[in-house]
């Protein structure tokens, strides 16, 4: 029945099984050659492939220790610990049972991870508390090494070091023993100077976890200048590694070995791996004579044992085939061929390696950030004199300006999260290099810092260079703007300060991206193009997209002329108000097809010109479409009725009194409206009056509310906030303190 199916891995075997066994003597010299240079290839290449391997896991390596060492920095007892004029038992305790509980991830292969203390001149791991000549003369002694070079060491590095790996010893009770060989990573932090963390890696172990080695290779990690930091633990001399780099090349050969190199990109280590030109020659050889033996045995034998043979081939394939397919590990084989277990157990091993190197690029989001030590205060006035200690002191304004459309819809998040976690950063920055620094969140998409400048000092720059770089990160949703106000002395200047700041944030230029501002901008009058303000009104009222190209040809003079947000939001306010009065006048009835574009809204946050431009091309075109499909609807009567309410809101209008301008009847008069204008006179009436009224409220905030509601004909303050918040979601009194900024 298997020979009737002429397609199955069973037949197609069996003949071209038989075919090579009459034509592979033929060709047994040229295969030969032609193997030989393929398995050196396909050697090398899978060289190439551990070498990358091995690269990959190690720098991955020393950036994920990187990383946890400098995230001991925010640690609440090593910052209790940082400036203490003496050592705190209890708090070293925490200290060590947190970086027992680091060390203590098997991912990290860590021996020990320890705190240096300078001021204290204590080494806290995770046995204890050490002085630095216990630590190195007892815990990790090294014969080369005295307490005295790990001092300076520890004072001098630069941010992050990696040591050569080491043979340490430990003694106890005057019994010295090995402790094994360690790399030793130390770190500093420009901003906490008097910290140095340690970590001791298992150097052996991580070779064993990142280098797949075969028999007698030699495998050496390189520093930047070329000095060794590992090497193999059975190389008995070192390779001139100067000389094999100027072979060229990756895979060249040098006498007995194949020379492999790579740099890995986060450290700028050398990688080099000497695998032995024997091992591959041996293989090769020993391959040709079992092929040899093989092929006479298949000329005598082929025939009877090729069927035979072509079964057991096929059915453990078969079985690996479906355990792939239906299982999500791999079945066992029943063969007792040692090459298909030998298969068998590499896929296993690999799709083990690829879970587990799965599971370690899964990197954990660590957000470090400091509690706040003082609570946010809503008035100046209460800073007393046990907080401004006197001295150099400035304000600097963070103003948070967030996009309505974010880039990516799972990054969306509630804003007040987004402004509490930049109000956390920003307190990290200061507090590092100017520990007198206190924020205050007066507005809700503002923070303001105030900082006591050290004496001598000038760190100030390059924090606020540092912010201004972290922030720019997030520009796809929002920008910030940061203001610094000159240097002052006094508690008296703190008002004047701040109205300055927030006069200084109004007048920045509009940007997309996070800017640094400089001194205070020139109080002098700013020369802008003049915006015919009477000549768009009557093009908006005639409904012709001439009204459009008005608003958007003047954008981008009032741009380069140097116009500040301020002066667009202004703009944008009087546009926004003109169409309100326009619709108000003409089609009130679509004021809410206009007020779901959220005019006040959008360009309060806008700052670019391209986010001006696009919003009143489209905000711009209905409206216009909006008051020229009404125009094409007016009638003399309605036209009459509608000027006259546009002109006299104030007045007591009803429709006894158009009626006898008209001389008609109040009842005509009411019919022949509605069903022109698909609205109730009164209707119109009270939407031309809250258009009207919604103007006033922005551009006169002098007036008060119920002022504002007898100058529209609202003679009970009730029923104008009643009206006025049924058409727009507010009061009143709510809508000019949401939108009255813009003014």
């Amino acid at each position: 029945m298997l020979l009737t199916k002429k397609n199955t891995l069973f037949v197609r075997l069996l003949s071209g099984f038989l075919l090579i066994i009459f034509l592979f003597f033929a060709f047994q010299s040229l295969a030969f050659l032609l193997l030989k240079n393929s398995m050196q290839q396909e050697i090398r290449k899978l060289s190439r492939q551990n070498m990358s391997h091995t690269v990959d896991n190690y720098e991955r390596y020393f950036v994920l220790v990187r990383n946890m060492m400098n995230s001991v920095y925010f640690n609440e007892y090593v910052n209790l610990l940082e400036n203490a004029n003496e050592l705190n038992y209890i708090t070293a305790d925490k200290l060590r049972l947190y970086l027992q509980s680091v060390q203590a991830n098997n991912n990290l292969y860590l021996d020990n991870l320890a705190v240096y203390i300078q001021n204290l001149d204590r080494v806290i791991d995770k046995n204890g508390v050490w002085t630095p000549e216990e630590m190195f003369t007892k815990e990790y002694l090294l014969d080369d090494a005295p307490p005295e070079t790990w001092l300076r060491r520890m004072k001098e590095t630069d941010l992050f070091a990696v040591m050569p790996a080491s043979p340490f010893k430990q003694v106890n009770m005057k019994h010295t023993s090995s402790s094994g060989t360690f790399f030793t990573l130390m770190t500093n932090n420009h901003f906490q100077s008097n910290i140095t963390i340690l970590s001791f890696s298992r150097a052996n172990r991580l070779v064993e976890q990142f280098h797949q080695s075969s028999t007698d290779d030699r495998f050496y990690i390189l520093d930047s200048n070329n000095s060794i930091l590992y090497p193999s633990a059975h190389a008995s001399d070192l390779p001139d590694f100067e000389a094999l780099s100027q072979k060229g090349g990756d895979g060249v050969r040098d006498g007995d070995y194949f020379y492999f190199q790579q740099r890995g990109e986060s450290t700028g280590f050398s990688y080099v791996n000497l695998v032995p030109v024997q091992s591959i020659t041996s293989q090769i050889h020993r391959l040709s004579a079992i092929s040899t033996a093989l092929i006479g045995l298949s000329i005598g034998f082929g025939i009877l044992f090729s069927l035979w043979f072509v079964r057991r081939i096929n059915n453990p394939i078969r079985q690996m085939i479906a355990g792939i397919e239906d299982a999500a590990e791999i079945a066992p084989v029943d063969t007792r061929i040692h090459e298909f277990n030998v298969i068998h157990r590499k896929m296993q091993s690999v799709m083990q390696q690829d879970q587990e190197l799965s599971r370690k690029n899964n990197v954990i989001r660590k957000y470090a950030y400091f509690n706040i030590l003082k609570r946010i205060r809503n008035r100046l006035h209460e800073i007393n004199d046990e907080v401004f200690k006197g001295g150099p002191h400035v304000f600097i304004l963070f103003d948070i300006t967030f996009f309505r459309t974010l880039a990516h819809a799972e990054a969306r998040q509630p804003q007040d999260d987004v402004i509490v976690r930049i109000r956390d950063y920003i307190q990290v920055s200061l507090s590092g290099a100017l520990p007198e620094s206190l924020l205050f969140q007066l507005e809700p998409r503002q923070v303001l810092a105030l900082v006591r400048l050290p004496e001598g000092q000038h760190a100030l720059p390059e924090v606020l260079e540092s912010i201004v770089q972290v922030l720019t990160v997030d520009r796809d949703h929002y920008i910030a703007t940061i203001a610094v106000s000159p240097v002052f002395e006094s508690a008296e200047e703190l008002p004047e300060q701040y109205e300055r700041l927030q006069k200084r944030i109004r007048q920045r230029p509009l940007t997309s991206t996070t800017a640094l501002l400089g001194e205070t901008a020139s109080d002098g009058p700013t020369r802008l193009p003049v915006f015919a303000e009477e000549e768009f009104a009557n093009l908006l009222l005639s409904g012709s997209m001439e009204a459009v190209d008005k608003v958007l040809d003047y954008l981008s003079p009032l741009q380069r002329a140097g116009g500040t947000l301020d002066e667009f939001q202004r703009f944008s306010l009087l546009i926004v108000n003109k169409v309100n009065q326009a619709v108000a006048a003409r089609n009130p009835e679509q004021l809410h097809s206009l007020d779901a574009m959220l005019p006040y809204e959008t360009v309060a946050e806008y700052s670019t010109l391209e986010q001006y431009i696009d919003f009143f091309d489209r905000y711009l075109g209905v409206a216009v479409r909006l008051l020229k499909a009404k125009n094409e609807q007016l009638d003399p009567i309605s036209r009459f009725v509608m000027r006259y309410v546009e002109e006299h809101p104030e007045e007591d209008i009803s429709l006894e009194l158009l009626a006898s301008k008209l001389n008609i009847t109040s009842n005509y008069l009411s019919s022949y409206f509605k069903e022109k204008n698909h609205m109730n006179f009164s209707e119109y009436v009270n939407g031309v009056r809250l258009g009207k009224a919604k103007t006033l409220l922005l551009e006169h905030k002098d007036l008060t509310v119920q002022e504002i509601g007898k100058i529209v004909g609202f003679y009970n303050s009730n029923t104008f906030i009643r009206n006025f918040k049924k058409l727009n979601g507010l009061t009143p009194g709510e809508f000019r303190k949401q939108f009255g900024a813009l003014s």
